[in-house]
């Protein structure tokens, strides 16, 4: 089941995703736009703001959050899943 908006996940992913964009001085924003929970595991959409970046223009990104999100919750299962940004 999806889930869009701003749940307690969504904003713990949003403000770790600004933090290390700014402190990798990335020239684009990130946005966890919804969450799906699939039995024990939450899957985290990821959004660029900019047309033209890829997941491997962020896939450092991602894993760092993963790896906090294992750390701050370590009884969730979550995974940050990439997607286009719209235009």
């Amino acid at each position: 089941m999806a889930q869009n908006g701003t749940s307690h996940l969504l904003e713990k992913v949003q403000g770790l995703l600004d933090a290390r964009c700014d402190q990798t001085h990335k020239s684009f924003k990130l946005r966890a736009v919804a969450e799906v929970l699939d039995g024990d595991w939450t899957y985290v959409v990821v959004q660029p703001n900019t047309v033209g970046v890829h997941s491997e223009d962020y896939i450092e990104i991602a894993r760092w959050v993963e790896q906090e999100l294992g750390r701050l919750f370590p009884n969730e299962q979550v995974i940050l899943v990439p997607a286009k940004p719209q235009d």
